[in-house]
């Protein structure tokens, strides 16, 4: 277990390891956005337009919510701070994440952070930080690059 029992915790299994989901975290927030620069949230429907909508930054996003078992969500945050920890952690999960398990994950991450708390949540980061945000989510890039180095509050504010 990871150290969070006092959250409702998802487990999944894949690839012989064991991961955690629990209720998305600032600092997984953040490195979420990072992850998901380019895509139109929305245009968010349902599961399947999530996964259509993510492509190739799907197993980024998957790196930014499943903490592998045996680590605490701080240590899981210190982690996605490291450009390779992140692309390993998405190679393994773009390689060996189901259909059926991503489907699940997705499901999962929306039953603990309700789309409605998201955006209210997070409109208010987007203003207080402004235009470099919307730029961010907004780039024509849609691919995200953590191997340059990334600030120390791990939002990189011009896209890459």
């Amino acid at each position: 277990m990871n150290g969070n029992g006092t959250h409702r915790e998802m487990k999944y299994t894949i690839d012989g390891k064991t991961f955690y989901q629990l209720p998305l975290s600032l600092g997984q927030g953040e490195h979420l956005i990072k992850a998901l620069r380019g895509v139109d949230l929305g245009a968010l429907t349902d599961v399947s337009a999530l996964s259509a909508l993510l492509g190739a930054n799907l197993p980024h996003a998957l790196a930014c919510v499943l903490i592998p078992d045996g680590v605490t969500r701080r240590d899981f945050l210190a982690m996605l701070d490291t450009p390779s920890f992140v692309e390993e952690q998405a190679a393994l999960l773009h390689a060996e994440t189901t259909i059926e398990t991503i489907t699940q994950v997705i499901t999962d991450f929306f039953d603990s952070n309700p789309l409605a708390m998201l955006v209210d949540t997070l409109t208010p980061l987007a203003s207080g930080i402004g235009n470099p945000l919307s730029r961010m989510m907004n780039s024509k890039n849609s691919t995200p690059s953590y191997a340059e180095e990334t600030p120390q509050n791990g939002i990189a504010l011009e896209p890459t």
